[in-house]
């Protein structure tokens, strides 16, 4: 959640702007509070589509299907106005994280709760049929996990089924409307839509609920469609439970799906519960009602209880942290570190027989979307692509993410003077604590326009900051740095967020490292051994986070694709990231793009972002 701009509306219809929750390819979500108390969520549409006379009357008849859905289980259509210079719609506002947001930081559902979800998801789409609705775009995203169960939001390219007589899809030039993970066999045919289409999304979303990907996620989004019509999910994962439900929503066939009636016979009744979700849920439950409460009376005179009685989580489980900026933002997570392998060539998938037709053409729409994003230069001097050697295995360090000391730092006495750049260059005048906010940005935009939000982070030592997997043996490295006086890394991990020039399916993935020496001098000499004739920066740990796409770069055994490092001194600070996609792709056109969120996240990060700098 971040506050208002000096550009941003104040008001939207009757309803008076909070903050902005967050931003996406149609447009952004607002905080809203109406007049009769009640917060709602306001979705502004992007000026480009408003300009369009098409879009507008399409947009019309989407609120007018859209407000016909009620239930327990959705976040209802409540106000809209699409003749508004700015068309927009308000929604129910639901507090608590995506499924997306909960799993990434959270880690996956256990039985109980995923049979839960599938409960919910079935009620929610029974109304959405009721309405003589298809919803089409059932993913993690669009499911948020509310304190008492799931509602499933964004009927935004809502389709019906039967009164829809003019064009139906709410699309634009180079847009393939959907989400492939979770789309149907049907829908990537480009086949009718029934109520059978969402049957199968629903399968797909609670699989990765139970395992933190989807069951069809391929290299690309052609890949993926691929899949989505030809592979069989692997399911072995799942509990058993939850396993014949998912098997049966994933039949190719949409006459070989069960219907919602036969799907809820298939869940079983669900116990009554006053906290349906795993305890590390409710946390993030608690923390975005005190983030809204902050927001509703910045005096602190309305207060909000936001342990929720929630357990201490084990080191070594991903520990939710209270949202600072946004409230589509995954809180940090401890980083799983894992050595980075240099560049190597994928084999290339040829699709043979009577998709290959539908394939190449969902890849010339990709690739129409993808062009607005081409570079015309080249990358800096100091960002290079890595040599050729061989992929590493996963660790997973065993420091918490809680673990914020720093032994470089001052004693921390009280201080009155002026503190800035010149008292970072030696440990005895700078008071920069060695903590994640004050080193690391809750977000940047690059010099493309793309943002990124930091995902995990925490403290590690300083034997987890480099492997074996670049020019020089990773213990040589560690012992050049601990000679140095290293003791401990700060390690951060960013991902791409939505919007008009991302990719959402395949988000760029910048890993951070940040030291700290005695003094300016020693960083002058780290940087010259790690950036001279060694290359040895090249050792130096990924960072990912534990479950979803941020993952992929540090599973073993596999190509990590086109990389690409940034690194500088600031200080007494030294300060690397490497950036790549979590598609791990090679292609070499992509390089400007990574350069320059590599070269971004390494200049964003440093003792400036520190209050008391």
């Amino acid at each position: 959640m971040r506050p208002l701009g000096e550009s941003d509306p104040t008001e939207v219809g009757q309803y008076r702007v909070l903050a902005e929750l967050g931003r996406g390819g149609m447009g952004r979500v607002l905080l809203g509070n109406g007049p009769d108390g009640r917060l709602v969520a306001v979705k502004l549409v992007r000026e480009i589509f408003a300009e369009d006379d098409g879009f507008r009357e399409r947009f019309r008849r989407e609120v007018t299907h859209s407000r016909r859905v009620s239930g327990a289980y959705t976040a209802p259509v409540i106000d809209a106005d699409p003749d508004a210079p700015t068309p927009w719609l308000a929604s129910a506002f639901v507090i608590g994280p995506s499924l997306q947001q909960a799993v990434e930081t959270g880690g996956v559902l256990p039985e109980e709760p995923a049979l839960r979800l599938a409960a919910g998801l079935a009620a929610a789409l029974a109304e959405v049929h009721r309405a003589g609705l298809v919803h089409r775009d059932l993913k993690p995203a669009n499911v948020l996990l509310a304190e008492d169960g799931p509602r499933v939001i964004d009927f935004g390219i809502a389709r019906a089924t039967d009164t829809d007589t003019g064009e139906s899809q709410l699309t634009h030039t180079g847009w393939l409307v959907g989400s492939p993970p979770y789309m149907s066999p049907e829908h990537v045919d480009g086949r009718e839509l029934t109520p059978a289409s969402d049957v199968f999304s629903l399968g797909s979303v609670l699989v990765m609920g139970c395992t933190g990907t989807s069951p069809f996620a391929g290299s690309s989004p052609p890949q993926t469609l691929y899949r989505v019509v030809h592979a069989d999910p692997d399911l072995s994962a799942l509990p058993a439970r939850v396993r014949r439900i998912a098997a049966a929503c994933l039949a190719k066939d949409p006459s070989e799906r069960p219907d919602l009636d036969r799907l809820r016979e298939m869940i079983g009744d669900i116990a009554a519960s006053a906290r349906p979700w795993p305890a590390r849920v409710h946390k993030l439950i608690a923390d975005q009602r005190a983030e809204i409460a902050r927001v509703l009376d910045p005096t602190g005179a309305q207060t909000v209880d936001s342990s929720a009685g929630a357990p201490t989580m084990a080191a070594t489980r991903p520990q939710p942290v209270p949202p600072s900026s946004s409230d589509d933002q995954p809180p940090a997570e401890p980083a799983t570190k894992a050595a980075v392998p240099a560049l190597r060539r994928y084999r290339t998938f040829a699709i043979i027989g009577t998709l290959s037709m539908l394939v190449a053409v969902v890849a010339v729409i990709w690739a129409v979307v993808q062009s607005s994003r081409s570079p015309s230069h080249t990358s800096a001097a100091d960002d290079t692509t890595t040599p050729t050697t061989s992929s590493s295995q996963q660790t997973t360090p065993t420091t918490s993410s809680s673990q914020q000391t720093t032994p470089t730092t001052s004693s921390g006495q009280q201080t009155t003077r002026p503190i800035g750049p010149e008292s970072w260059n030696n440990s005895s005048t700078d008071q920069t604590p060695f903590t994640q906010d004050a080193l690391l940005p809750q977000r940047f935009t690059n010099d493309k326009g793309i943002e990124f939000a930091r995902v995990a982070g925490g403290v590690q030592p300083c034997d987890e900051a480099a492997s074996g997997d670049g020019p020089q043996a990773g213990s040589d490295v560690v012992t050049e740095l601990t000679s140095r006086g290293c003791a401990q890394v700060m390690a951060g991990v960013y991902l791409e967020q939505p919007g008009p020039y991302a990719t959402p399916d395949n988000p760029v993935l910048v890993a951070v490292s940040v030291f700290a020496f005695a003094d300016k001098a020693t960083a002058d000499n780290v940087y010259t051994y790690l950036t001279g004739t060694t290359n040895a920066r090249w050792n130096l740990s990924t960072w990912c986070t534990q479950t979803g796409p941020g993952r992929n770069p540090c599973l073993p055994g596999i190509s990590h694709g086109l990389r690409y490092q940034h690194t500088r001194v600031s200080g007494r600070y030294v300060i690397a990231a490497v950036s790549n996609r979590t598609d791990l792709s090679n292609d070499s056109t992509i390089g400007p793009w990574l350069s320059s969120a590599a070269a971004k996240a390494a200049n964003s990060s440093g003792p400036q972002n520190h209050d008391g700098n």
